[in-house]
């Protein structure tokens, strides 16, 4: 598929009607009380607690795709899913439900000279889509957060686990239910195909925000594609300051282990 090739009607459709479900959703979760939220997250970890072995056979199945594939350690490494994994998104959930609520905080104001009153205040983007590659893990991390912060999010892992994903995005489905939330503020497009994210990224007034997070080929196709604004982290801001009176054999070894690991 060249980058002038139409999209598939189908797709852009599906796409469009998944768009407007999040829109939606994201009147309901925008407005909602912070009460409200943290019920959501208390639900998500008590999903994932209960959910253990489900989301273990799922990431097995991803687990041994890969391995069939020839990735490397590393790769299959960031992949995994297991118990020690799910505890970890149970602390990270914790910690987001303990984190206060951005939305409608005042963060500067004052009155103009001509008596009017000014103010700016936090209010959610709306619906952000997240594009992701192999970490399941940023299924759970990047819909706790986003719903949080009051947004609907549109959830694009990798194909690479897409058995993983898909389990984890119905339990969060299922908690935002249970905490009587809507639970289309929490999808996935309607095709994990490289053509959904074109289409996700490309269907004007959909996606409020894109963030994309992987290798510089997903980043530069969002970017060519995108008519939604994006946050993109490409190669990554890495800096380290060594002190004048430091070992730089250390130096050089801090560097060479934080990039090259």
């Amino acid at each position: 598929m060249t980058a002038s090739s139409p999209l598939d009607a189908t797709l852009v459709a599906d796409t469009e009607a998944l768009l407007r479900r999040a829109h939606d959703a994201a009147a309901r979760i925008g407005p909602a009380p912070t009460a409200a939220k943290d019920h959501f997250l208390a639900c998500v970890a008590e999903r994932l607690d209960g959910g253990r072995a489900a989301i273990i056979a799922a990431n097995q199945r991803d687990l041994e795709a890969a391995q069939a594939a020839g990735k490397n350690a590393a790769f299959i490494d960031r992949l995994r899913l297991d118990d020690r994994g799910i505890d970890a998104l149970r602390a990270s959930i914790a910690e987001i439900a303990a984190l206060p609520d951005p939305v409608g905080v005042i963060t500067s104001g004052g009155r103009r000279p001509n008596g009017l009153q000014v103010r700016r205040v936090r209010i959610p983007l709306g619906v952000i889509g997240v594009i992701y590659e192999s970490r399941p893990n940023v299924t759970v991390d990047a819909a706790a957060l986003c719903i949080k912060a009051g947004n609907a999010v549109v959830l694009r892992g990798g194909s690479d686990a897409r058995h993983s994903n898909a389990c984890l995005l119905e339990m969060l489905r299922c908690a935002l239910t249970d905490a009587d939330l809507p639970a289309d503020a929490a999808q996935a497009p309607p095709t994990i195909a490289h053509a959904g994210i074109r289409a996700l990224v490309s269907v004007a007034g959909g996606l409020d925000l894109v963030i994309p997070r992987g290798g510089t080929a997903l980043i530069d196709s969002v970017n060519e594609h995108a008519r939604v604004p994006v946050i993109q982290h490409y190669k990554g801001v890495c800096h380290l300051y060594v002190d004048g009176a430091a070992d730089l054999d250390e130096a050089v070894s801090v560097v060479v282990n934080a990039k090259a690991q």
